[in-house]
């Protein structure tokens, strides 16, 4: 059996599309993306390229805003255009912000038939505020069985917030006189776009006459959040 491939030629004078794109970092200068044009036109020409920006990345908060048109100069029907994404240094603790570039439509000064790939191209902008952000018990309150509720808080150090949910978890630590069954919780989550978070303790009535217990907590891992540190 005989198979035949066949590859999508564009019948333009040129074509248009993203061919390279390079990560950053926010300790970084700047990642970039690459447009190309291709074509059989001869002589030289200019071609207006119209871009759609989406992604989690926010221009202002993650990256310096770029133009969203830019105009590349042709040659014999071939040129490119290197343009750079730059980071910006924000308080916002998360994995990576995802820059998705698409290009929207072309056209050429001349007049010259234009044809584009849109398919979108994601450049990545990786955090770094996770090596200076601490996770720690900031605050409390006393509770009595049958309420009012105790309650413990949880903070990012310094001005961080949360890019994405952190997930918390700790155990009793030492010098605790209560036990599981005295207690019910703290569910410990610092939702995006937070700085800490305020957990309910809810202290059981056990009907047993005793003294104050005491309760101490140690964070003992972090979800979403993994390379925070813990005080």
């Amino acid at each position: 059996m005989l198979v035949v491939v066949t590859h999508s030629v564009s019948a333009a004078d040129y074509y248009v599309a993203i061919t390279n794109h390079a990560n950053t970092n926010e300790s970084l200068p700047g990642g970039s993306y690459t447009i190309t044009v291709t074509g059989t036109a001869s002589g030289t020409d200019t071609l207006t390229v119209n871009f759609t920006i989406s992604g989690t990345a926010v221009p202002g908060v993650h990256y310096q805003a770029f133009p969203q048109q830019i105009k590349i100069p042709v040659t014999d029907g071939n040129g490119s255009f290197t343009f750079p994404v730059i980071p910006v240094q924000n308080r916002i603790v998360e994995d990576y912000a995802e820059v998705l570039l698409s290009i929207q439509s072309a056209t050429a000064t001349s007049s010259a038939s234009v044809d584009v790939d849109a398919t979108p191209t994601t450049l990545r902008i990786y955090d770094d505020d996770w090596i200076n952000t601490i996770i720690s018990f900031t605050g409390s309150t006393n509770g009595t069985e049958g309420g009012p509720n105790a309650t413990i808080t949880a903070s990012l150090s310094s001005d961080y917030i949360a890019g994405q949910v952190i997930w918390i978890n700790a155990n009793f630590g030492a010098g605790t006189t209560a036990g599981f069954t005295d207690i019910d919780g703290p569910t410990l989550r610092i939702d995006s776009g937070q700085h800490n978070v305020i957990a309910d303790i809810n202290v059981l009535d056990d009907k047993v006459k005793e003294d104050t217990e005491l309760i101490y907590f140690e964070i003992t891992n972090i979800t979403g959040g993994d390379s925070c540190r813990t005080a």
